[in-house]
């Protein structure tokens, strides 16, 4: 096997330089169908291989194929690589076609390489498809935790995200993944990186735009899922709301917040409510008039009817009533 010939352009042996091209470019004439390639002293490049034709110099062309050929692994984002003009030959000297090449250039080669920052959008997606495969997980939602700051950064090119697990939440530790980044088919980094996730929840939004006083129904709201810090603001799906009475307008998809809402009225002053009376092992059964406006779980003065005296009862089904006593705790 014949060796790749190197032409090394250093500047303080410009003499030196010259006799050095003129017997290369000899020999080059003597050998049918050598190339000579001329090598940028700093390159940029995309993705996570350095190839040849980030490095030739811009105008000189390739036959068909060469510039595709890996050389090196890109640097590290915002990292700069030295890659000696020595291991471009011994790249090239891999294959069949390229052994007869002159390379002319620098020492060394400055490669840089283009980078960006993952998208969270990205993590957010491996994650779900993760969990909505695995019976551990598939009946919970998470959302990634990390800023744009905290992500990693790696070079241009085809992103892949790839969830390889994920652990529960321990102590102070919260809900974590280890994902592995993948660059134009290639894994990226030494490794997993550990990102954090929040438990989300279903609260309540409205399916359609409601009015102010009207009493919400099965078909008026559904569930959407936010993280757990949002769980003080909203009325979560755990919370039966059906019946509530709108306190003010509300908009399609909002999510109903605590305030919004008030307990449905379960008796209104004049009606009939029934009131249930329980001492010892004997239930009575009564029909007192509501004195007052009461809603659900709210107490108010009812008028016996059959005895004419005055009662308090809590209201626990609309116009239905359970007796209290003078205490406030209901008759037993």
């Amino acid at each position: 096997m014949k060796p790749m010939k190197i032409h090394s352009q250093v500047k303080p042996s410009v003499r030196i330089g010259w006799l050095v091209a003129l017997a290369l470019a000899a020999g080059v004439v003597s050998r049918a169908g050598a190339q000579i390639l001329e090598l940028e002293p700093r390159a940029v490049v995309s993705g996570a291989r350095v190839l040849l034709q980030d490095i030739v110099r811009p105008g000189i062309s390739l036959p068909e194929g060469w510039g595709n050929r890996s050389i090196a692994a890109a640097p590290s984002p915002r990292e700069t690589k030295v890659l000696p003009l020595t291991e471009v030959a011994q790249a090239m000297n891999e294959y069949d076609d390229m052994r007869h090449v002159v390379l002319r250039g620098k020492p060394v080669i400055q490669v840089s390489a283009k980078h960006r920052s993952v998208d969270v959008v990205r993590i957010q997606q491996a994650v779900d498809d993760y969990t909505r495969v695995r019976d551990k997980w598939q009946d919970r939602r998470f959302e990634v935790a990390a800023d744009l700051l905290s992500l990693p950064h790696v070079p241009e090119g085809t992103l892949d995200v790839e969830v390889v697990r994920m652990r529960e939440k321990t102590g102070t530790d919260p809900v974590s993944a280890d994902i592995q980044l993948i660059v134009d088919g290639e894994s990226y980094g030494e490794g997993p990186v550990t990102v954090e996730l929040m438990e989300m929840q279903p609260f309540w939004a409205a399916t359609r735009p409601l009015v102010r006083g009207e009493s919400l129904t099965t078909d008026m709201i559904e569930m959407r899922w936010l993280a757990e810090r949002d769980a003080t603001r909203y009325y979560p799906a755990t919370h039966p709301i059906e019946g509530m009475e709108l306190r003010r307008n509300v908009q399609a998809g909002q999510l109903l917040a605590s305030g919004m809402l008030a307990e449905p009225v379960y008796a209104r002053r004049g009606e009939i409510v029934r009131v249930v009376s329980r001492r010892g092992g004997l239930t009575v059964t009564l029909r007192a008039r509501a004195l007052a406006n009461g809603r659900r779980e709210e107490r108010i003065l009812c008028l016996n009817e059959q005895s004419g005296r005055r009662m308090q009862v809590r209201l626990v089904q609309p116009r239905a009533a359970i007796l209290e006593d003078e205490s406030g705790d209901s008759a037993t």
